[in-house]
């Protein structure tokens, strides 16, 4: 696992990005997409972190209270692990899958 994740997964995210190649590479496997899937997800997270910044800090201008401002994004935030708990308290189930992740960007 380790060197299909450390080895070969570099050597064809490599190869894949170079626009000069005389072919396309395309994979699949077990750990190689889940690994990349997680390292999209983890990229996505990094640039949204940057929205969050600035939304904090336009909401800080037009309010003039930084307190005031976090605790409506951090309200905001905590909207979505509610709704699933309560969805999961309401209809029984409590299978989480991975596009549940996804919905973090819907707060941005």
């Amino acid at each position: 696992k380790e060197f299909i994740l450390g080895e070969i997964n570099t050597f064809l995210t490599e190869q894949s990005r170079d626009v000069n190649g005389f072919f396309d590479i395309y994979w699949n496997g077990d750990f190689i997409q889940d690994f990349e899937v997680m390292e999209t997800l983890r990229s996505d997270s990094m640039k949204a972190s940057g929205s969050v910044l600035f939304i904090v800090v336009y909401l800080a201008i037009h309010t003039s209270s930084l307190l005031l401002s976090l605790g409506s994004l951090l309200l905001i935030m905590l909207s979505m692990p509610f709704a699933f708990v309560a969805t999961a308290l309401l209809s029984g189930s409590n299978i989480l899958g991975g596009a549940s992740f996804l919905s973090l960007f819907l707060i941005i």
